[in-house]
C-alpha cells in the first residue's frame, strides 16, 4: 500500500514520456504518405515492446519482481510502453482524416483573405498580423460560421502562410533557457502559392 502513490505518479509521468515519443517517432513521417507513416507505426510498436524488455535484459527479471519495488517498476515501464504504443496508433490511425481536413482548409484561405482583407486589416497596413486576426476572432467581424472557422485555421497556420518580418526572444526563468520566436504576418501575395505548397507537401496521400 505505500508504493501506491508514488507508483501512479511514477506511472504518469512514463506515460506522458511515452506518448511525448511516440509522437516524435511517427508525426514527423506523416507527410511523406500512408505506407511510410505505416513503417513508422511498426517501428514505434518495436519501440513499446522493448520499453518493459530492456530492463530484463539489463537487470534480470528481478527488476519486476523485486518485493519492494517490482510493482512499481511493472507500473513505469508499463506506462512508457503504453503511451509510446497508443500514440504512435492514434496518430497513424487519423492521420488520413486529419490531412483530409487540413487540405479542405487550405483550399479556402486564398479565397478568403483576398475576400476579407480589408475587414481583417484592422491597422491597414497592407498586412495581416496575429494581432489583426485575434481582434477579428475576438470582435466577431466576420459573420458567418465557415469564415471564423477558416480564420480560425488562418491564425493557427500564420507562419506557414505567411512570412517572417522580425524576431523577438523569451526567457523562462523556469529551466533559465532563453527562446526566440518569429513574427509572421500575411500579404495578398503569400496567398497565392499557399494551397499549391501544401497539396505538393501532402502529394503522398493523393
Amino acid at each position: 500500500m505505500v508504493n501506491i502513490v508514488p507508483s501512479i505518479l511514477l506511472s504518469l509521468g512514463a506515460l506522458v514520456i511515452g506518448a511525448i515519443a511516440g509522437a516524435l517517432f511517427t508525426a514527423p513521417f506523416e507527410a511523406s504518405g500512408p505506407r511510410s507513416l505505416f513503417r513508422h507505426f511498426l517501428f514505434t510498436s518495436l519501440v513499446a515492446v522493448l520499453v518493459p524488455v530492456i530492463p530484463v535484459l539489463v537487470w534480470g527479471t528481478e527488476v519486476f519482481t523485486n518485493h519492494f519495488d517490482g510493482t512499481m517498476n511493472i507500473f513505469m515501464f508499463g506506462s512508457g510502453a503504453a503511451g509510446v504504443f497508443f500514440t504512435a496508433l492514434i496518430i497513424w490511425k487519423t492521420a488520413a482524416g486529419r490531412i483530409a481536413e487540413h487540405l479542405s482548409m487550405v483550399e479556402q484561405v486564398k479565397p478568403f483573405i483576398l475576400t476579407n482583407f480589408k475587414v481583417l486589416d484592422g491597422d491597414e497596413d497592407g498586412v495581416l498580423s496575429g494581432g489583426d486576426l485575434a481582434h477579428a476572432e475576438t470582435e466577431k467581424l466576420l459573420t458567418d460560421e465557415n469564415d471564423r472557422k477558416v480564420l480560425t485555421f488562418v491564425r493557427s497556420n500564420l507562419g506557414f502562410i505567411g512570412h517572417g518580418v522580425g524576431s523577438y526572444r523569451t526567457y523562462n526563468a523556469a529551466t533559465k533557457t532563453t527562446s526566440s520566436h518569429t513574427v509572421s504576418v500575411i500579404s495578398p501575395r503569400d496567398v497565392e502559392g499557399f494551397a499549391e505548397r501544401e497539396q505538393a507537401k501532402y502529394a503522398a496521400w493523393r
